[in-house]
């Protein structure tokens, strides 16, 4: 009898960690240090627009909201993460400033991103890579946490740390067919 109620926490877990990692990563928290890293890469400023694809706990679009005094938007599928998220934004008191998106971010709208953080898998990058070059603002930037862009080049890196920043220009275009590789 025992062995079977085990089962009901371990299928939650299963589907809010494992789950998700079939569309574009596995959950796994962002470290602040690299949170505030990547806010410090991205030149992040006051005004501009944040979106984190798979925003998890928030904890991305929460500091460079409360740090920077940006917008952000967080996008996420999970529902049960969203409702968490939604109450954590309101007990901050940064409703004003952060929005929540239940959605696929491969379906995701990111035309008004100035700044897009990914920390997802190589096939999610793959999968994302003509979106981004196509939907974001020229100038806009693409920050990488533990994974680089394929067939984009960096305008910085942070190799210890596994950052990298790109940003979108009118030549991305070209490079984001499938003949160039995805999987490194």
């Amino acid at each position: 009898m025992w062995a079977y109620l085990l089962f009901i926490p371990a299928g939650f877990l299963f589907c809010i960690i494992v789950l998700p990692s079939f569309w574009g990563g596995a959950w796994s928290p962002t470290p602040l240090r690299i949170i505030d890293q990547m806010l410090e890469m991205a030149g992040m400023q006051e005004g501009e627009t944040l979106y984190d694809l798979g925003a998890g706990d928030g904890r991305v679009i929460i500091r460079a909201s409360t740090n920077y005094r940006v917008k952000a938007v967080g996008v996420e599928i999970d529902p049960f993460k969203c409702f968490l998220l939604k109450a954590r934004i309101r007990l901050k008191g940064l409703s004003d400033r952060i929005r929540v998106v239940r959605s696929d971010f491969f379906k995701a709208d990111l035309s008004e991103a100035d700044v897009v953080f990914l920390y997802l898998s190589p096939v999610a990058h793959c999968r994302l890579r003509a979106k981004l070059a196509g939907e974001l603002k020229e100038g806009a930037r693409v920050v990488c946490y533990r994974r680089p862009m394929a067939g984009w080049t960096p305008e910085a890196q942070n190799p210890a740390r596994n950052l990298y920043l790109y940003r979108i220009t009118g030549q991305m275009a070209g490079k984001t067919g499938s003949g160039e590789p995805c999987h490194q």
